[in-house]
């Protein structure tokens, strides 16, 4: 705007294009957006973003353990503090997550238990007691309650929501700028999920002709993305996030196994779940759900699926990796992978980044990451084949690879 003349910057002011500060207007935003359309002759990807329930909580976990750090500095928002946080208050403060623990619980021990298992929610008063009425044996409960909020501690930053680092040789988790964003939403407008559909019902408008369908629209509106026919304040935000964001690889065990059953295309959401049990319908849904919002898939609005490129990528890569695997590729893997391939040397013939062991301690500390947790992510990598002892496989640059696509 500096390059304008006063007669000029009149004109854009009189068309509602800037204020008097010079500062662009909405209008003026579309019409940028518009000229960039003219002169690319593209259209912005369709991005999502989902925020679970239990992430919600989980953000508000860590702001409020920093909280406690500044009158107490042994307390520090580690995964064990988390754990101890979220799982030992009365359950009737979080029923709202009774649903999310509900189905961690179905996944492990099937949905033939559902009514034992909703039972049990009545009887207990802390999630300490639920997941010991079905995990007594050898301390199981707390693993697997670690479990449970490691694995959505991985969402968060593969939204970059938070991002765990090094402390006092501990991995603490910190709310990045976005995840303060949609704290304040959830503190706003009360904790829930934020569906990817939901935010999809917005994003879709950057396509050349397009629309949500109903159900998305729906989900946009129960999630508060919606009002009026139009984005809220709320809505906007999210979407404005879903594209801001940079994201970093993740999936879990059971979203693995639906990835692997979806091919590049033909696919219908009906078919995925004819993949499955009936049982499992809920469990399909909710993976699909997170796929989408991971950038892996594209949910049409006649509900067909496309694999993106990402998601091609991401299959091939894992296409040999143990289903059985609880998370086959986290975020914090792939900031190892990233640092691994800065200090490595690349072979295109072999197809591998080879790097030399006294290159390793360089590599953590470009991570970011405790020894403990790189150590633990280097076990992650090999047993998921994308590293060897001392390189990068081809899977493993396939996953690099993927990274760019996402971003």
């Amino acid at each position: 705007l500096e390059a304008l003349t006063d007669e000029e910057k009149e004109v854009l002011m009189a068309l509602a294009y800037i204020d008097g500060e010079g500062n662009i207007l909405p209008a003026g935003e579309h019409l940028l957006e518009a000229y960039r359309i003219w002169k690319e002759r593209s259209f912005k990807p369709v991005k999502s973003i989902n925020v679970e329930i239990l992430d919600a909580e989980l953000l508000k976990a860590i702001r409020e353990v920093w909280k406690h750090h500044e009158s107490d500095p042994s307390v520090l928002p580690t995964v064990d503090e988390l754990v101890h946080y979220l799982f030992y208050k009365p359950l009737k403060d979080y029923r709202h997550l009774i649903q999310h623990y509900g189905r961690r619980l179905y996944q492990d021990l099937g949905y033939q238990k559902k009514e034992e298992i909703m039972k049990k929610f009545s009887e207990v008063k802390t999630a300490e007691e639920l997941f010991k009425s079905f995990y007594e044996k050898g301390n199981r409960w707390y693993e697997k309650m670690y479990d449970i909020v490691q694995e959505s501690l991985y969402t968060l930053e593969s939204f970059n929501l938070v991002r765990a680092e090094e402390r006092e040789g501990k991995k603490v988790h910190y709310l990045t700028e976005f995840g303060e964003k949609v704290l304040e939403d959830m503190d706003r407008r009360g904790m829930r999920e934020i569906p990817a559909v939901a935010v999809k019902a917005i994003t879709i408008a950057n396509k050349e002709f397009a629309s949500p369908n109903v159900d998305w629209y729906r989900k946009a509106v129960e999630a508060q993305l919606v009002g009026g026919g139009e984005a809220t304040e709320a809505g906007r935000m999210y979407a404005q996030i879903a594209y801001q964001i940079r994201r970093l690889p993740h999936i879990t065990r059971f979203e693995l196994q639906v990835l692997h059953r979806i091919p590049e295309k033909g696919f219908f959401v009906k078919d995925v779940y004819e993949q499955f049990e009936e049982t499992w319908k809920e469990e399909v849904e909710y993976a699909l759900n997170k796929l989408e919002a991971r950038g892996y898939i594209d949910i049409l609005q006649n509900e067909a699926i496309v694999l993106t490129e990402a998601g091609k990528l991401i299959k091939r890569a894992l296409s040999g990796t143990p289903e059985g695997f609880a998370n086959p590729i986290t975020p914090l893997a792939v900031r190892v992978l990233e640092a691994l391939r800065k200090v490595g040397t690349l072979y295109e013939k072999e197809k591998k980044v080879r790097v030399l062991p006294k290159n390793f301690a360089e590599a953590m500390r470009i991570s970011g990451l405790d020894p403990d947790s790189f150590e633990k992510e280097l076990v992650v990598l090999r047993a998921s084949n994308l590293i060897g002892k001392n390189s990068i496989n081809e899977a493993g640059l396939l996953i690099l690879e993927a990274l760019e696509k996402l971003n």
